[in-house]
């Protein structure tokens, strides 16, 4: 349950992130705003994998690196 979680985690980051890229032509304050919304989501998603890092499960912590190396790429 927890492996999922970080799996969807990292899915979500992505997502988010892909859709900043998208909507980047955007011109004005509310764009500006958008992308704040943005960041702050991924930061939030990012403190939640962080967090799982520090789970007992080994296993855990090996698909938080996993998952964090498969966003770098």
């Amino acid at each position: 349950m927890r492996i999922a979680l970080v799996e969807i985690v990292g899915v979500l980051v992505r997502e988010i992130s892909l859709e900043s890229e998208e909507s980047g032509d955007d011109e004005g304050r509310g764009a500006h705003e958008g992308q704040e919304r943005r960041e702050k989501k991924i930061s939030k998603l990012f403190d939640l994998l962080l967090e799982r890092f520090c789970d007992v499960s080994s296993y855990v912590r090996i698909k938080v690196l996993q998952t964090i190396s498969k966003l770098l790429e």
